[in-house]
């Protein structure tokens, strides 16, 4: 019984200390609504390429991001593609860098974005 539960605090506390929180700052090159209502960003200096990347979704709870978070946010992205002011997206998760998050459909969930 000590053998399995020891194997199962390993376990935890290695995915615990995988997982980090970062920061992915830059600007917005476009911004698309898709037919599905997911909010999709392409940025070159937040993710090092431009590529697609999914925020959230307008129709439906994505994970822990409501829809409510996501009007909110789909309002900030606006905000920051409009001023042309940096916007720092917050990840936390095992990937650890902005260059290395997932594309359009296998994107993470952002913690959180904050207009610079």
């Amino acid at each position: 019984m000590k053998k399995v539960l020891l194997m199962l605090l390993l376990f935890l506390g290695s995915h615990c200390l995988a997982q980090t929180t970062y920061s992915c700052l830059g600007t917005v090159d476009k911004i698309r609504l898709g037919a599905d209502a997911t909010i999709i960003l392409y940025s070159k200096d937040i993710y090092g390429d431009n590529s697609p990347r999914r925020i959230c979704s307008l129709n439906e709870a994505w994970g822990n991001i409501t829809v409510e978070n996501c009007k909110a946010w789909y309002s900030m992205l606006l905000a920051a593609h409009s001023t042309k002011k940096e916007l720092a997206i917050e990840y936390h998760d095992t990937v650890g860098s902005c260059e290395n998050q997932p594309t359009w459909s296998s994107s993470n969930q952002p913690w959180a974005l904050r207009l610079q």
